[in-house]
């Protein structure tokens, strides 16, 4: 039955049966403030159900998947969630407690495609990187005036392929000078570019692919490996380097032996010489014609060496590509550095080829326009150009895509530490230490959380004043000032854990004015303590509650109140363990627990309330102890129960000599 008062019952609005209770004559309290009471009468009946569906009918429109999800609700285990696997995913989320958790990973997660492909933090064109996407560098750096920006950032990072890159362009090297060597003629420049060329690639390629610990002299080691640490890590060092391969590579194309103009001119477009001059017939005013042979030998060494003229020429356009190739291969470098580079690589190329005027021989000898000639090889070349300063953006995007990412990773993990680290010391606040690590390390969805202690201390600390003390008035702001005390005084209790001498002490929890701990609750180690470690539990415990006297009366003397701490304590068998699920609570049950409570609504004001077989082990270790005698105690009879000082105080000679009589005995 529920039991209602009679302004309870003008609030209900009469959608209750109700009769009348009578409290008054079963409470004195009730009695003595002339409250009316009522039991409400249950509602039997479907007209009662359809009413009530009624009156909820559009709170239950909203979706039938919420309802499926509403109709299988089921008792939780405390931190069930932490743990779980896949097939277990659709099981959990039918709970309405879970819900948003299950929702919120995966709205998160959908939402991450758009924004991964996104260029958020770079500029469009140039690929350089935005202002305000320095910011997440603070993650990266710990010297707040030492920060650089992201692109210097992107810049000073090591380039631990550069041994590759480097490889890459020493093959096209070696193979532009296989065709020059094999194919077209050389001139006195080729042969400097190669020996300045072989040497510049030795020495980059002995820097970076050499292998340092097998080497076997310390001062050579030395030297290498700060000069393989310099060109692998350092930019403005790195860089020159490359410059300088890339134009080896770019110059040896052009060293090559080309006819001058003048002299493609007499051989190529003078067809009128003859070799054979007896064969030639002049008569006044006219020419003999020439014989056929002598016509088709011209004609056949022209082509000849047109034809390998033109083929001198195709190879002059791949030593080019394989040149603009090797420049490509500094992945490193800028993507529009490189682009410049091609681009003036191309030109250059034009020009040299229009200065010896082998487009117009071509196209002359081939029935071709010289200028249809230049375009083709103009727009082939180009063509290349625009495939590798393409291939090069991306690659670059790419890079500093992923460093941004990098920051960004580097920001959420430096977050989500941050979080966890509050969540555990959240979770060390509701639930002691090694119960918390439990709950982390241990997967403890399959049952509650529970742990038996054969003899632990348990103390139960009240202040009895505060119930007359705590008023709700304008005055005190409807009671706001009495509890912002009750929060300092409680706060001062807390304090006092954080001192050394009282590690083994674990605080419960606060009901009201009352303070609950207990020592003892060692993390699984229970079953490896003696006797004596039980002792020293109830020891510092018992100086615990008189640092908890000492602190409340400094905190009377600056408020200039009068209260008084109650403290009852026992120590015992009990079982301690975690319960609820939405707001789980570590707490501890047992006989051992109950007696602590009697003692402490049985006691005396500042002094420990204790059962006989606490008072041994305390009077055992030095602490006035007074004999109450037998007590009536809720649920227990009559109990022989002693008040306990603090070390050093002068108890009066009766009470002393009663004491110390009883524990004789009882020894």
């Amino acid at each position: 039955r529920v039991h209602i008062s009679a302004s309870t019952l003008l609030s209900l609005g009469g959608e209750y049966e109700v009769e009348e209770a009578h409290g008054d004559e079963r409470d004195a309290y009730i009695a003595k403030l002339g409250i009316k009471t009522y039991f409400i009468i249950p509602r039997d009946g479907p007209n009662t159900q359809n009413q009530l569906m009624m009156n909820s009918s559009d709170t239950r429109k909203s979706s039938k998947k919420m309802q499926k999800l509403l109709d299988t609700w089921a008792n939780e285990t405390p931190f069930s969630v932490q743990s779980i696997s896949d097939n277990e995913k659709a099981d959990a989320a039918k709970s309405f407690i879970l819900l948003e958790d299950n929702l919120k990973p995966l709205a998160t997660s959908f939402s991450c495609f758009p924004r991964r492909r996104s260029t958020n933090g770079l500029e469009p064109f140039t690929l350089e990187f935005h202002k305000q996407a320095s910011k997440a560098q603070k993650v990266l750096d710990d010297d707040e005036e030492n920060r650089t920006a992201s692109e210097s950032l992107f810049r000073s990072l090591p380039e631990l392929c550069y041994r590759y890159y480097v490889i890459n362009a020493a093959c096209v090297f070696l193979a532009i000078l296989a065709i020059q060597t094999l194919i077209l003629e050389k001139n006195a420049l080729f042969l400097i570019l190669v020996i300045i060329g072989l040497c510049a690639f030795a020495i980059a390629a002995l820097l970076c692919v050499l292998d340092l610990s097998k080497l076997q002299h310390d001062n050579h080691r030395s030297l290498l490996e700060q000069s393989t640490y310099l060109v692998t890590h350092y930019f403005f060092i790195r860089s020159p380097v490359s410059l300088i391969l890339i134009v080896i590579c770019i110059l040896t194309p052009f060293a090559i032996s080309w006819r001058k103009p003048n002299e493609f001119m007499d051989q190529y477009m003078n067809t009128t010489v003859v070799t054979n001059i007896s064969s030639i017939k002049t008569v006044v005013n006219q020419t003999l014609p020439i014989p056929n042979a002598t016509i088709s030998y011209l004609s056949s060494a022209a082509k000849s060496d047109t034809y390998e003229l033109y083929r001198h020429f195709e190879f002059h356009i791949l030593l080019i590509q394989l040149a603009l190739l090797a420049v490509s291969s500094f992945m490193h470098l800028y993507f529009l550095l490189k682009a410049l580079i091609m681009i003036v690589t191309a030109i250059i190329y034009v020009l040299y080829s229009h200065y010896f005027d082998v487009y117009n021989i071509i196209a002359q000898k081939n029935d071709l326009k010289s200028n249809l000639l230049l375009i083709q090889t103009t727009f082939e070349v180009f063509f290349f150009i625009l495939l590798l300063i393409g291939l090069d953006r991306r690659i670059e995007y790419m890079s500093r895509l992923d460093l941004l990412w990098t920051i960004k990773f580097q920001n959420e993990k430096h977050e989500v530490e941050t979080v966890s680290t509050i969540s555990r010391l959240l979770l060390e606040n509701i639930l002691p230490k090694h119960v918390a690590e439990i709950i982390i390390k241990e997967n403890m969805s399959q049952g509650l959380y529970h742990e038996s202690y054969d003899n632990v201390v348990v103390m139960f600390a009240s202040i009895p004043d505060f119930k007359e003390f705590y008023v709700q008035s304008d005055t005190n702001n409807d009671g706001l000032e009495c509890l912002r005390l009750l929060n300092e005084i409680i706060a001062e209790f807390d304090k006092l854990l954080d001192k050394n001498k009282f590690s083994c002490v674990e605080k419960i929890k606060t009901i009201g004015s009352t303070y609950m701990a207990a020592a003892g609750l060692n993390p699984g180690a229970e079953h490896r303590m003696t006797r004596e470690r039980y002792n020293q539990n109830i020891v510092a415990l018992a100086e615990f509650a008189f640092a908890m006297i000492a602190v409340l009366e400094g905190i009377n003397r600056d408020c200039f109140n009068d209260f008084k701490l109650r403290v009852g304590m026992c120590n015992g068998p009990l079982v301690a363990g975690i319960v609820g699920a939405k707001k789980p609570q570590y707490d501890i049950w047992g006989n051992t627990v109950n007696v602590a409570s009697r003692m402490d609504s049985t006691g005396v004001l500042s002094c420990i309330h204790v059962p006989e077989e606490t008072e041994k082990v305390l009077f055992e270790n030095g602490y006035p102890c007074e004999c109450r005698g037998p007590i009536f105690v809720k649920g227990k009879g009559n109990m022989t129960t002693y008040l306990v000082r603090p070390r050093g105080y002068m108890m009066p000679t009766s009470a002393s000599h009663v004491s110390s009589t009883t524990n004789t005995t009882n020894k």
